[in-house]
């Protein structure tokens, strides 16, 4: 993973470099840059980060429904409903022994 978020960041100082060359390309590709790290950080392998902020338009366009898991609505309105479920994850991977690293 430490490899992973390394790229991430030197990719994200990469583009602030070329920003200073074209300007107008900078918003578009930081969200994307930035969405890709907080997924690789949080370990948000299905995506959800993203959905929640293109798709859902950072919670405002949440509706009941919109996520679900087994049938169940899975409430990502707000960027805390967001956080709690990527740490829930979290908790559940480290339970089952998945993306355990032992330099945490």
């Amino acid at each position: 993973m430490q490899h992973k978020v390394a790229t991430a960041v030197r990719q994200y100082n990469n583009l602030i470099q070329s920003d200073c060359l074209e300007p107008f390309g900078m918003v578009i590709s930081h969200d994307i840059t930035v969405m890709e790290l907080l997924e690789e950080i949080m370990g948000d392998d299905s995506e959800t980060i993203t959905f929640f902020c293109m798709n859902l338009d950072f919670g405002k366009g949440y509706y009941p429904g919109c996520l679900t898991e087994n049938g169940e609505d899975i409430d990502i309105s707000t960027p805390d409903k967001l956080y709690d479920l990527l740490i829930e994850d979290q908790k559940k991977r480290v339970k089952k022994g998945d993306n355990f690293d032992e330099n945490c």
